[in-house]
């Protein structure tokens, strides 16, 4: 694959004698977010190394300043003198093991922080040496990040009586002698203890703070993915929703008209074979080429819904206003169907697409009449009462079986969907005498 030389592109842009307008503005934007791209991907790579380093350089200068504050004490305050060979030792090889446990405080923290705070403590006894005091704020401040509440509080504690122990071994510096009956020798220690207190306070508490902050941004990070997956999730089943809707509308309009279409095509050939007149055929032609119309405008209709309106002038949806067009031509399918009109006005207000559902649902009854029930008596009535709007389909037994055009069965649990869609109740079953009833009722809207 070519890479390109995203420098080339921004200086080309940036070049005098080419005027790119916009085009040269989205190259630089380009450019710079690619190196910038890089340069995160670079730092997010290189970043346990640059860690390992930084951890080295901390512990190097940690043992710099461990090892001039052993010489100061030993030697400079006389130490060596009083204490021997073997003190000099000891104090060394704590010199230099802290140092090595800083180094391991992320691999091992607990062993590596209580070795340390051993080391510290015998490094004060049985003189104040702090050639170890390095540590100690670096250790409460990694136990205050990293420790969990019970553990931290315990690190805290420990530190203070640590830091409280190395205000001695500061006071002793500031008089520049071992002498412990000096006058003022108490009051550098307690000084000097409350400041070295204060100080391993406040490296817990950074620590302890940088947790939750850290806590709070993956807390954070967490939720966003939470929201982001639930609203996918959202976007999922919408999708689901609008196919299943229009499967609906399609499954309504195409079955209808089709289910017309083949009944009017039969008639048709019927008549051309016994040799009837041949306006019956031309008039059943007319009617197959109205209802194919007719199926096509309301088809483009909801295939309009998945444009943006610029795009295509939306077809209105039918309402009970055209229920008697309806029953007209379910009349013209060769259909008996006795339908008086819309009884009743409503109380309240319906909700929005209550009246596309009712007419779905007559439209849908008055299909599956024509596929299991053809000839036999329809009665539609659409009513409206204190309650809701109430739809019903009523057929008699046909007189002869018809043979059932082929259907998905998903008339019935469109209707059930719709019906359930505007918290109604939908019955759909069979009567006594051989008909069947469909009966759809669509209470009023709560607003």
């Amino acid at each position: 694959m070519h890479k390109i030389n995203h420098s080339e592109l921004s200086g080309q842009a940036s070049s005098p004698g080419m005027n790119l307008g916009p085009e040269a503005a989205n190259i630089k934007e380009h450019a710079r977010s690619y190196h910038y791209s890089e340069s995160v991907e670079s730092l997010q790579k290189n970043l346990p190394l640059l860690h390992r380093w930084l951890n080295g350089l901390v512990a190097l200068a940690g043992l710099l300043c461990g090892l001039l504050a052993w010489g100061s004490f030993t030697f400079g305050m006389g130490y060596a003198k009083s204490a021997g060979i073997a003190y000099l030792l000891w104090t060394l090889l704590l010199t230099l093991l802290v140092p090595v446990l800083v180094l391991l405080r992320h691999r091992s923290p607990v062993t590596a922080l209580t070795v340390s705070f051993l080391a510290i403590a015998c490094s004060l006894l049985p003189f104040p040496l702090p050639s170890t005091w390095w540590a100690l704020p670096l250790f409460t401040y990694h136990a205050g990040k990293h420790f969990q509440k019970l553990p931290r509080t315990v690190v805290l504690g420990a530190g203070l009586l640590l830091a409280f122990g190395m205000g001695r071994g500061f006071a002793l510096l500031m008089l520049g002698t071992s002498d412990y009956t000096r006058s003022n020798m108490v009051q550098l220690w307690m000084l000097n203890s409350a400041l070295c207190m204060v100080f391993t306070a406040l490296t817990w508490t950074w620590g302890t703070t940088s947790r939750l902050q850290k806590l709070r941004h993956q807390e954070l990070i967490e939720r966003a993915e939470r929201l982001e997956f639930e609203r996918e999730q959202e976007r999922t089943l919408a999708a689901v929703d609008e196919r299943s809707r229009i499967a609906r509308e399609m499954h309504d309009i195409v079955a209808h008209s089709l289910s017309v279409i083949v009944m009017q095509a039969d008639g048709a050939r019927y008549a051309l074979a016994a040799g009837q007149d041949p306006a019956q055929a031309a008039d059943a032609l007319e009617q197959i080429s109205g209802v194919s119309r007719d199926a096509l405008a309301q088809t483009r209709g909801v295939l309009g819904l998945l444009r943006s309106s610029s795009e295509t002038e939306l077809t209105p949806l039918p309402t009970l206003a055209d229920l008697p067009a309806l029953v007209e031509l379910a009349r013209a399918s060769g259909l008996e169907v006795r339908f008086s009109g819309v009884e009743g006005s409503p109380a309240l207000g319906l909700a929005s697409g209550v009246q596309l559902a009712a007419y779905r649902v007559v439209q849908e009854a008055l299909t599956n009449v024509r596929k299991h029930a053809a000839g036999a008596a329809t009665e539609v009535s659409c009513v409206f009462n204190k309650q809701g709007l109430t739809v019903e389909v009523v057929n008699e037994a046909p007189e002869i079986a018809a043979s059932p055009l082929p259907g998905a069965g998903k008339g019935l649990q469109g209707m059930q969907e719709r019906v359930a869609l505007y918290h109604g109740e939908l019955l759909a079953a069979p009567l006594f005498t051989g008909g069947f009833q469909v009966k759809a009722f669509f209470p009023y809207s709560e607003n």
